[in-house]
């Protein structure tokens, strides 16, 4: 593998656009303190008056943007080189001084929440702060669950060292993982997390089998200590949401961003309408493979031996040009500019983070990293992240500080759209029957992992905090039998069932973010909706721009309205079970031929 140094610069991201060097940082450690003691010298007075209210403003958005700003550069210039030595220590700094900042300035939103949304409103009505409405009008509503200044700032202190029980399953399930190896051919291979995948699609039987087994042996070894981990989780966000005053854990997830119980239970339900179908498609693989019996390891074979493609970075770049195609020329301006100006760093390099994210920060470019492979995923992998880099752009664009970020609900629509238009044109234009069942299996596989998987994590998250927070007995075995009974309330009579996979809760790390995996499902229901309708109208492309343009300025819901999207999700849902239906067809016709 190269070194960071050896790799061309037009094909590394460019750090300066946020901090120039070394000092640029320095000043802004600075900046930081000069701005936490404008804020101070307003403690007891932040609503006096329109003048101290709107000093509040200037000082609080620019300490705001030095945090954010702080926050990313650390963070990217670590992950371009976890080995660094002075990224490391940088990273370290910024952790400290943030904590520190955000105990000094906590007395500001119970100080705010002494008055009225009334008041307040009355305040900056007819001004320049009058933008702000939105951002008071959510803090009041969550006012029955902010604390006084002294406990909030206790909270905050306590928070850094509470939710513990994450950093600890991070290093059981990494850095402390060791897995016994796989035999091929009389010789000893390693099985990682990360290469487990790649295991479970061989064409022998035996060796999907091995990796499967051992894998699984590992965390069956840890049951007792992953379920006191996972039910330590459990109790520490049961506290929290107790302390803050929230029904359950799940609604005081929900509460920020006003989503409803009932989305959720539309979510499951209308899913639960498509569990046949999803049966069909196993059955479909199951006698393509001509397997006698579908085990839980041969779920994640391909139907078809993986391409041999080799798409070179620069061919990637046309392909997406033409598959966004429908998201119209603006879209497609901005894609351009992403791709020339250094907003992507395309290859891997030692010491560089695994994977694929986008990053951003107010007034600065996005950056999306990559470790490209000349592969199909690799221009799946492209297309989603400059999603995300795209709709930061906009928002960032169009938007106040306060209201440019967007929230994690719809994070993942637009990345979504762009891969869900990459998965189509490689389907449309595949050479012959083997590729196109290769990509149609591409596709449903996202599918089934993305919204039939994720709300079964959903299902099985929400049932054991629902029995947690009603007294029943929660054990090593509860955890693992409820797990099991949901895999075969989908999977049915289509999978022989192995014991291990009880213990498969016990390495979703999501589950220690509670409630997040919905996201996914919803989404990918939601990114498919829009998909269709830019097929069906070749000038809807304007209402997802200003979709995309939205940030955080509305609640999500009203943000997806924005785009025409019903926000009970009903109409999404079952326009998303008939494409998957569609697919499944389509795939079924050519495994037949």
């Amino acid at each position: 593998m190269k070194k960071r140094e050896d790799i061309n610069n037009l094909d590394k991201w460019d750090l300066t656009k946020i901090y120039v060097d070394k000092n640029a940082v320095a000043e802004d450690f600075k900046r930081l303190d000069m701005y936490v003691e404008n804020i101070k010298l307003l403690k007891g007075h932040l609503l006096s008056s329109y003048l101290k209210l709107e000093r509040f403003f200037n000082s609080y958005i620019k300490l705001n943007q030095i945090i954010e700003r702080l926050d990313v550069y650390s963070m990217l210039y670590f992950y371009q080189d976890m080995t660094n030595y002075d990224a490391i220590n940088l990273r370290e700094r910024v952790n400290k001084k943030t904590e520190s900042v955000l105990s000094m300035i906590s007395f500001v939103e119970p100080e705010f929440l002494k008055a009225s949304f009334k008041e307040v409103k009355a305040l900056v009505s007819d001004s320049p702060l009058a933008k702000y409405e939105f951002y008071f009008a959510k803090l009041f509503r969550e006012k029955k669950h902010i604390l006084s200044s002294k406990d909030e700032q206790l909270l905050t202190k306590a928070s850094f060292s509470l939710l513990n029980s994450n950093n600890i399953y991070d290093n059981l399930n990494n850095s402390d993982l060791k897995l016994d190896p796989v035999i091929i051919n009389g010789k000893e291979q390693e099985l990682t997390p990360e290469n487990f995948q790649i295991y479970l699609n061989n064409k022998d039987e035996h060796i999907r089998k091995q990796a499967f087994t051992n894998l699984y042996r590992y965390y069956a070894s840890l049951n007792n200590t992953m379920y006191s981990l996972y039910l330590a989780s459990i109790k520490e966000n049961t506290f929290i949401s107790q302390v803050r005053k929230y029904p359950s854990v799940l609604e005081m997830y929900l509460y920020n961003d006003n989503i409803p119980i009932s989305l959720l239970n539309n979510l499951v339900n209308g899913i639960h309408k498509g569990i046949p179908e999803l049966r069909k498609y196993e059955n479909i693989r199951k006698d393509y493979l001509n397997l006698k019996e579908m085990h839980n390891y041969d779920l994640y074979r391909d139907l078809v031996d993986p391409l041999a493609s080799n798409i070179p970075y620069e061919q990637a770049k046309t392909i997406l040009f033409a598959a966004l195609e429908p998201l119209g020329k603006d879209y497609a301006s901005i894609l351009k500019e992403a791709l020339s100006n250094k907003w992507v760093d395309v290859y891997p390099n030692e010491g560089k983070r695994g994977g694929a994210y986008e990053i951003s920060c107010f007034g600065v470019d996005p950056y999306v990293s990559l470790n490209y492979v000349n592969d199909f995923d690799s221009v799946s992998t492209l297309a989603h992240e400059l999603g995300h880099a795209i709709h930061s752009y906009l928002t960032n664009k169009k938007q106040d500080y306060l209201y440019q970020g967007y929230p994690i609900f719809l994070a993942e629509i637009a990345s979504t759209v762009n891969e869900c238009l990459i998965d189509e044109y490689f389907i449309n234009n595949a050479k012959d029957k083997k590729e196109k069942i290769y990509y149609l299996n591409n596709f449903l596989e996202k599918f089934r992992t993305t919204v039939f998987r994720q709300l079964m994590f959903s299902e099985f998250e929400t049932k054991v905090y629902s029995d947690y927070q009603n007294g029943s007995d929660i054990s090593p075995g509860y955890f693992n039998n409820t797990y099991l009974e949901l895999n075969k309330m989908y999977y049915g009579d289509t999978v022989t069932y192995d014991d291990e996979i009880k213990y498969e809760w016990s390495r979703i790390p999501h589950f220690y973010t509670p409630f997040y995996v919905y996201k996914y499902a919803s989404g990918y229901i939601i990114a498919l909706s829009i998909v269709n309708k830019l097929k069906k109208d070749n000038t809807y492309y304007k209402k997802y721009l200003e979709f995309l343009s939205s940030g955080s300025s509305k609640y999500p819901l009203d943000t997806l309205k924005i785009a025409d999207i019903d926000s009970t999700l009903e109409e999404p849902i079952k326009d998303a079970l008939e494409i998957f239906k569609n697919k499944v067809k389509e795939l079924e016709n050519l495994c037949r031929r």
